[in-house]
């Protein structure tokens, strides 16, 4: 079933329940039996909203069991107006994205990660940035939740590593140049216009090229008069696991890191977040880790040596996307 053929569907449904439509859609992508604990936490901040007037919409890949395990828990916890969907067709994150848009019945629709936590004023926060009509998508901080006290010691400049937004310096409401995956927002219109997320970005299974949000982004500028506002009251914490800082993920992470950035190549302005994360973590990273390297040897050549490979594998994905153009880009 493509966008066209969800979309149908979708507006059938949202007619039939015209009287029970939502404030906001939530959608939430998942496919790994090990992150059900971080789903449990996921809806039990769902629960506690302030503002109760929105659906929950979970799309499940490769584990159907999950839709059982969703089901059961959010019963428990007594989370209302849920649905669960197993995506059977097109494999992949935009896909499922798609889908869940298509199931949805609000005019606005908003995408989170499985393992963030929402704060209670979080639905209320995403429906009152919606009542200003200039405003097509919306994005916010994502801020690490450790799992672990020691992994702490990773500065900001790294923490996009883990999905999270820690470098993006920013505290008051602005425009921004894109959204971000673990927590964003549109109005449902311009994702209609713009055909939702392209099947040939995101991740399948944790495989496969990112950088969909970005690329959408993209598109949604130029098609939209409406702008991408990043706001604080967005806010979201993102749970990260002693399992993910490991050098396979980090250098992965970096690679792919370097390949997404050419959606933006060609154009230096929107090159200029990236250019300043790599100025900041070669003066932090490296100049100042070297320099504090006497005071606390061990995490300076932690963050030395982090430094050094998350340069080199996103250099080296730059280049080897920039020389093959990858079809996914």
């Amino acid at each position: 079933m493509d966008w066209g053929q969800q979309l149908t569907l979708s507006l059938v449904s949202r007619d039939q329940k015209k009287s029970k439509d939502p404030l906001l859609s939530v959608i939430v992508t998942t496919y790994d039996l090990r992150r059900e604990r971080y789903l449990k936490r996921l809806i039990k901040s769902l629960v506690t909203q302030t503002c109760r007037a929105f659906e929950t919409i979970f799309v499940i890949e490769k584990h159907p069991v999950l839709c059982q395990v969703i089901e059961a828990y959010a019963k428990e916890e007594g989370l209302t107006n849920i649905q669960t969907i197993f995506n059977s067709s097109t494999p992949g994150i935009s896909a499922s994205r798609n889908i869940g848009m298509a199931s949805s019945t609000s005019s606005i629709i908003s995408i989170v990660d499985d393992d963030v936590i929402l704060p209670d004023t979080w639905v209320q926060s995403v429906v009152t940035l919606f009542n200003d009509p200039g405003i097509a998508a919306a994005t916010g901080p994502v801020v690490p939740k450790w799992e672990e006290q020691s992994m702490s010691w990773i500065p900001p400049e790294f923490h996009w590593l883990f999905g999270c937004s820690s470098w993006f310096t920013k505290n008051v409401q602005s425009e921004t140049r894109n959204v971000w995956g673990a927590n964003m927002a549109f109005k449902r219109s311009v994702l209609e216009r713009i055909g939702g997320f392209s099947s040939r970005m995101g991740g399948i299974h944790g495989k496969r090229l990112h950088g969909e949000e970005n690329e959408l982004s993209l598109r949604l500028k130029r098609a939209s008069p409406g702008g991408i506002i990043f706001s604080p009251s967005m806010r979201v914490e993102h749970c990260i696991s002693r399992q993910r800082l490991n050098i396979r993920m980090i250098t992965r992470s970096s690679y792919d890191m370097g390949r997404t950035r050419l959606v933006y190549s060609g154009n230096k302005q929107l090159l200029d977040e990236e250019m300043n994360v790599v100025r900041r973590i070669v003066e932090n990273g490296i100049g100042k880790s070297l320099l504090t390297l006497p005071i606390r040897p061990k995490k300076s050549i932690s963050i030395f040596s982090l430094a050094v490979i998350v340069l080199l594998f996103g250099a080296l994905g730059y280049m080897n996307g920039s020389s093959r153009r990858s079809p996914g880009l």
